[in-house]
């Protein structure tokens, strides 16, 4: 969170505070800011606590059906492993390593942990060892819901109540005085997380169950020197896209990778038919090169330009393949915060970029998309974008000027990469990336990113409708 922090500080002047006061005082009738020094001067500054967060984090899905004793059985389906990795991944982003990684002994919470560990070790300083801590195991704590309570016994839910004090009051115990800042991991229950915001929030903790946090959900809670609590985020998913998020209302029988359908009725229109494509015989010699992935991006492009200015290739693409019905970008809605967002899965504020330009008050520094000595400055970038995990991995990458490509991030750059000139036209760039694809096998690149500046440039400065956009 160091560049939330970071990011939200403001300039005061030093003097203007001390002067208010002292003209208030003065007004008041009260002691001068010199008497007040010599009232205080007695008793030594004691020494400040850091602040503890907690990063809880949900288990993934996981297979229900399973009759076996949950700390044997009912592990992660693939959708909740998916799940892990990627929530791992979202934390991998953060300008921060773990203290230490905490987990409820059931099967479901273990994996996670365990997947996300994977995720976090990928880069950097190694995970902390996963400690098990039985308070953290699933339980039902009393609600306010009378259906609940009458599915349960008495002595279940005071078992339970003692059971999450235990953890409540180990988890929200004040930091000891001269400590310094600390992260830790939870990986546990919606059950057990949800009581613990009611405890943070110091409201009756039997309205938990008002509360509905998705698998592989972070919640993120804060505990100060003085031991308040405070609540940062709750069952935050944005790292899932919307056909990976599950759990959010309720369990389901069960829970896959595949998107919902809905079933036909009978007054649905029968499908067209189609005429069979023809056979195309393939050589049995022929022998399938490994994946290449070449992702482009035209800036600006918006989303009805195809059928406004007429783009068959892109159209006819779109009719073959998919087309997106429509986009939410990040925010703000601006070139280099999206396109890194594109690259990390990170939302701005978590990976830095979080304008073309802007200014860092604790490094005194200005980032500018026209100054190149801060465009390749890897401090400013972080997140790990995707060439520089594939190239850790020992994969060849390219990119034609995508933002943040010319930087390296972790010292980390593209096999291939190039500053970027404004002034290479668009046939260059593509012919470029055509050579890269024909370079021999141990050398081509398995992911490319282009980059062209239009119609974004002509967009704004012509209109999206007008011939020069075209």
């Amino acid at each position: 969170m160091g560049e939330l922090k970071r990011l939200s500080k403001r300039a005061v002047r030093p003097g203007l505070p001390a002067l208010l006061f002292s003209v208030a005082l003065q007004l008041m009738g009260g002691p001068q800011p010199q008497e007040l020094r010599a009232q205080t001067a007695a008793p030594a500054a004691l020494a400040t606590a850091g602040v503890r967060t907690l990063y809880l984090v949900r288990h993934g899905a996981y297979d229900i059906e399973d009759p076996r004793d949950e700390a044997v059985g009912r592990g992660l389906l693939p959708l909740g492993v998916a799940q892990a990795r990627l929530v791992g991944d979202r934390l991998r982003g953060l300008p921060f390593t773990f203290d230490a990684i905490f987990a409820s002994p059931l099967t479901r919470a273990r994996e996670t942990a365990e997947g996300i560990a994977v995720e976090l070790r990928g880069v950097g300083p190694s995970a902390p060892a996963i400690a098990i801590d039985p308070d953290l195991a699933e339980c039902t704590p009393p609600t306010r819901r009378a259906d609940i309570m009458a599915q349960e016994k008495l002595e279940d839910l005071a078992a339970c109540s003692a059971q999450l004090e235990r953890l409540a009051a180990r988890l929200f115990a004040p930091p000891a005085a001269g400590s310094v800042d600390r992260r830790e991991l939870v990986v546990a229950h919606g059950n057990v997380i949800r009581w613990l915001v009611t405890r943070a929030l110091a409201v009756d903790p039997a309205a938990w169950l008002g509360m509905s946090i998705g698998h592989a959900s972070i919640t993120v809670l804060a505990i100060d020197g003085k031991g308040v609590v405070r609540v940062i985020a709750v069952g935050d998913v944005g790292h899932l896209s919307p056909g990976l998020q599950t759990g959010s209302f309720g369990d389901r029988e069960s829970w896959d990778l595949a998107v919902p359908t809905r079933a036909p009725k009978p007054t649905d229109p029968a499908p067209p038919t189609l005429p069979a494509a023809p056979l195309v015989p393939v050589p049995l010699t022929a022998t399938p090169g490994p994946p290449i992935v070449l992702m482009i991006s035209f800036d600006g492009f918006r989303w009805d330009y195809p059928e406004l200015h007429g783009a068959p290739t892109l159209l006819e693409l779109a009719r073959e393949g998919v087309r997106a019905e429509s986009l939410v970008p990040s925010f703000p809605s601006k070139t280099y915060p999206n396109h890194y967002t594109l690259v990390t899965g990170l939302r701005p504020e978590h990976h830095g970029i979080v304008a073309n330009s802007m200014w860092d008050p604790e490094w005194k520094a200005t980032f500018s998309l026209a100054d190149r000595s801060t465009v390749e400055d890897g401090r400013w970038w972080e997140g790990e974008p995707i060439w520089v995990g594939a190239e850790r991995r020992g994969l060849v990458t390219a990119s034609s000027f995508w933002p943040g490509s010319e930087s390296a991030v972790g010292g980390v750059r593209p096999t291939y990469w190039k500053r970027f000139d404004s002034t290479v036209s668009d046939e260059a760039r593509v012919d470029e990336v055509l050579g890269w694809l024909d370079l021999a096998p141990e050398k081509r690149p398995r992911l490319i990113t282009l980059y062209f500046d239009e119609p974004d440039r002509s967009g704004h400065a012509f209109g999206p409708a007008s011939r020069e956009a075209q």
